[in-house]
């Protein structure tokens, strides 16, 4: 679910920034560019507890 919420987060941001121009990456200039860099953001935040568990899942199914 979260690895779903990444590519859902990462697509969203790529399509903002391609549709709207915006150059350059992170929390200044205009409230899209402080929106994309935010979903990428919470998309990376939710990767690794993800990850964590598919492995731990994995061990425990041995």
């Amino acid at each position: 679910m979260a690895h779903d919420f990444f590519a859902r987060a990462s697509t969203l941001a790529m399509l903002l920034a391609a549709i709207s121009g915006e150059k350059g990456f992170g929390l200044s200039g205009s409230n899209t560019n402080k929106f994309i860099f935010i979903l990428y953001g919470l998309g990376m935040i939710t990767v690794f507890p993800a990850s964590f568990l598919l492995i731990f899942g994995l061990l425990r199914a041995l």
